[in-house]
This record gives structure tokens, sequence and C-alpha cells, in this order.
């Protein structure tokens, strides 16, 4: 009877389980790309986004493991042109 028990109770959290990691595995960034990283540069409201900060942006983030990390060619490039350094990272999250 415990045998039976324990194997609906590890059914049941297998389909949860799927249920839960199919659509987070599947889903892709709504709006990921070169023109989110200038999105969000352009709706901070203090840069002005030219063919150099497209240049950066166009270096789109590095998904490593389950984390994605910022482009080091889109923040170094940023960086350089004078954006601050937290925006600059999540414009290239963005990327």
């Amino acid at each position: 009877m415990k045998f039976i028990n324990a194997q609906r109770v590890l059914t049941a959290a297998g389909v949860v389980v799927a249920a839960v990691a199919v659509p987070v595995a599947m889903a892709t960034p709504a709006a990921a790309g070169p023109v989110a990283c200038m999105q969000y540069l352009t709706d901070q409201g203090i840069y002005t986004v030219g063919d150099r900060a497209r240049a950066a942006c166009r270096n789109p983030a590095l998904t490593i493991g389950w984390s994605k990390q910022a482009n080091p060619y889109c923040y170094t490039g940023l960086v350089q042109l004078g954006v601050r350094t937290g925006h600059a990272t999540e414009a290239c999250l963005r990327a």
C-alpha cells in the first residue's frame, strides 16, 4: 500500500514539474535584441543613441547555464560612450 501511495505522489510531482518546466524552457524573451537594448537607453532619458551605441547593442547577451550575462563587447562599447555601468549592464542584458 505504501508503494502505491509513493508511486502516486511521485507521478503527481512529475506532472507538476513538467507543467512548469516545459513553458519556462520554451519561452523566449519578448523583446530581446538590439532594439530592446537601444530602447532601454533611450528610455533612461539621458542618452542619445547613435551608430556606436547601435553597434554595441548588436552584441547579444550571453546565456551561460540558466543565467544571462552582458556581452563584454556590448558593455565595454556602451561604457566607453559614457553610459553608466548599471545602465550598460541592463541594456546589454536586453540585447
